[in-house]
């Protein structure tokens, strides 16, 4: 079979990554006490792949909840921010962000069944109180089999938003450097190449998603030539996007406007319009932390999905990308075009695209290689 061309390359490369830290339950260790590089659970009948952890289930166990309480006040947490009990790590959210404000609960209340499905939920229906504080299980991150390469690279992304991130934390120009003579050098405010999401899918930093999801290495995820060109970020024919950036090299990145297009990956469709295949649920630990999904019932195919970024900065505005919304349109908040589809959720159903905005989520994408 031909392999298929695809809008980002795998570089095949034997870099070995030092493993570090434990992952999901303390990492198997050698007889020298160094910690075992994780290998991916590769699931082909299913079609995903189990790699890396994060969290995910929120913790409902009163013992548990106590014993993360105690080793919190102790200030007993990892370097990456997380918290080890019983072989398993846990995250907190100190001050749930729901989309929609949740009230507490008032002993005795009477709800009835109409306002109770307005306010947010977790996904075993435990009511989401603002501003209160959870924990959350760290547990495999379950990737969704995209494409297989004749030489035996995988595409995957990630089959649930995990959490709510904005693009970029500023609408404004960002500082990147200086010319030869000396004048300072900006960079768009969504320029994938400089955004808050990239740097925390690539960077070494404790609290980031390599030192945190990949703490027992990542080897087996190829260096990849992500392609940012202005053809891949769903500009009309004859426009061009000046906010489309240099091509990356990265282990993990997010998907764009022309992956989520493209039929060879999965099943989604040449088209913008609503695609149940790129519709994705959220973790607890996602809507938490404040990430949008749909309650409209009339939208069966939209129904408790969310919404997560793509990489492709908008082309009329420097301070907008566009993203996958809850029924599986590509949106950019404007004028959507393409959205004919009477399926198509109403605009007031999802969020702004604005890169600032922490109500869209992520779904990580890589490439993976066994050997």
């Amino acid at each position: 079979m031909k392999p298929s061309k695809l809008l980002f390359a795998t570089l095949i490369s034997g870099l070995l990554i030092t493993a570090c830290g434990s992952s999901g339950s303390k990492g198997d260790t050698s007889d020298s006490g160094e910690i075992v590089e994780e290998i991916p659970e590769i699931d082909t009948a299913k079609g995903v792949v189990k790699y890396g952890i994060f969290p995910q289930t929120v913790v409902t166990d009163g013992a548990t909840i106590t014993a993360l309480d105690k080793l919190d006040s102790d200030k007993k947490g990892e370097k990456n921010g997380w918290y080890l009990l019983d072989d398993t790590y846990y995250a907190k959210v100190n001050n749930a962000k729901t989309f929609v404000n949740t009230p507490d609960y008032v002993e005795g209340e009477e709800v009835d069944e109409k306002t109770e499905a307005k306010y947010y939920h977790f996904n075993n229906n435990q009511r989401i109180v603002t501003d209160h504080k959870y924990w959350f299980k760290c547990e495999p991150i379950i990737w969704k089999m995209l494409k297989t390469d004749e030489d035996g690279a995988i595409h995957l992304i990630t089959e649930e938003i995990l959490d709510a991130r904005p693009f970029h934390t500023s609408t404004n120009p960002k500082k990147i450097g200086k010319d030869e003579s000396g004048k300072d050098i900006y960079a768009y405010p969504n320029n994938y190449e400089y955004a808050a999401i990239r740097t925390y899918l690539t960077s070494n930093s404790n609290s980031d998603f390599l030192k945190t999801a990949f703490s027992q290495g990542h080897k087996y995820a190829q260096v990849t030539i992500v392609d940012n060109n202005e053809k891949t970020t769903g500009v009309p024919e004859g426009v061009a996007n000046p906010y489309a950036c240099n091509d990356t090299n990265d282990k993990f990145y997010i998907l764009s406007h022309a992956d989520l297009t493209n039929t060879d990956l999965g099943q989604f469709t040449a088209d913008v319009n609503p695609n149940r295949d790129r519709t994705a649920v959220l973790t607890d630990y996602a809507k938490a932390r404040g990430a949008f999904y749909s309650q409209d019932e009339t939208h069966q195919d939209s129904l408790n999905k969310g919404c997560y970024w793509t990489r492709s900065p908008y082309y009329e505005y420097n301070n907008m990308a566009y993203y996958v919304a809850a029924d599986g349109s590509i949106r950019n908040d404007i004028n959507d075009e393409g959205i004919t589809d009477e399926d198509a959720l109403e605009k007031q159903d999802y969020d702004t695209s604005k890169i600032d905005s922490t109500r869209i989520g992520f779904r990580p994408a890589m490439t993976l290689k066994m050997n």
